[in-house]
């Protein structure tokens, strides 16, 4: 029996913050239960870059190698919100998207054509996994516009403990797969920072579905050596929250609709994921994850 294996990984690196100010050593927190507080000043840009590898093998193959600029702009707190000032707010922007496919033995290079215009307002709440079967652009779209489609700005809350409760999408944002693609940078942002939430599990929503998360959080006083692709590495002397996340197959409550994957007791699946944080801010976020299937998984 034929099997199919997708395996991604993925990294998101700080290259830029601008307007950071002292705040509390992390180690402080200690007794409000936090070993760090997500923090950031209002209108605080953050630069990040973002590349991911997804290898495919089975019936499938090939590979997809995808890289962008991930801005996040702090908007304060949540005022006049669901969440108001117990939660930030914050906007992210993806620029310079390129996408990679080889398979075959070819390539071909896909580039973002410009950005789309600016929506200003968000729009209601939706859930952080899509509950329909995932929806594939018309035939008629050219690539290139429908990349386009990925720069258009959203927004998502953050409370202090690093869980983040919603995604709010532009009111023209209706596909799916791009919306997927948005939620998957979210969950690089998303995390537990408390204390008695170490080495335990804490049920989460993402693009998978309903699932219980392993968090295993610590501080490292020491430095902190970071190293992605080609970006230099960036070493850290203050105190540093590594926080660590696995996910499998076990831990899935309920996958979220889709005409590929819809049978948990038929698939192996295993995510980690590593967070680093300094002053209230990530750093860096990277994470592996794999997926295996029978070769009649859409049955």
């Amino acid at each position: 029996m034929e099997i199919l294996q997708i395996f991604v990984t993925f990294t998101l690196i700080v290259t830029l913050a601008l307007g950071q100010s002292d705040v509390p050593d992390p180690l402080k927190y200690d007794n409000k239960g936090l070993v760090t507080r997500i923090n950031c000043e209002v209108r605080e840009p953050q630069h990040f870059l973002y590349s991911s590898t997804t290898d495919l093998w089975g019936m499938m193959g090939g590979q997809i190698i995808l890289s962008a600029d991930v801005i996040l702009l702090c908007m304060g707190d949540d005022n006049g919100g669901n969440y108001g000032p117990e939660a930030l707010r914050y906007k992210v922007e993806i620029e310079n998207l390129q996408i990679i496919e080889k398979s075959d033995g070819k390539m071909e290079s896909i580039k973002e054509k410009e950005p789309q215009p600016e929506v200003t307002r968000a729009s209601h709440d939706d859930p952080p996994p899509d509950l329909s079967p995932e929806e594939e652009p018309e035939d008629d779209v050219v690539m290139e516009d429908y990349l386009s489609l990925y720069s258009a700005p959203f927004q998502f809350i953050q409370l202090a403990n690093g869980s983040i409760p919603e995604i709010r999408f532009s009111e023209n944002e209706v596909d799916t797969r791009v919306k997927n693609f948005k939620r998957h940078i979210v969950d690089a942002f998303s995390t537990q920072l408390s204390f008695d939430q170490r080495k335990n599990k804490v049920v989460e929503t993402s693009v998978i579905g309903e699932h219980s998360s392993n968090y295993n959080v610590s501080i490292n006083v020491e430095k902190a050596n970071l190293n992605s692709g080609g970006v230099s590495p960036l070493k850290q002397e203050k105190p540093t929250v590594v926080v660590k996340k696995i996910v499998t197959g076990d831990d899935v409550l309920r996958l979220a609709p889709s005409p590929a994957v819809n049978d948990r007791d038929k698939m192996d699946l295993k995510l980690e994921q590593v967070q680093i944080f300094q002053e209230g801010r990530m750093i860096s976020s990277s994470g592996i994850s794999s997926l295996t299937l029978p070769s009649n998984f859409r049955k």
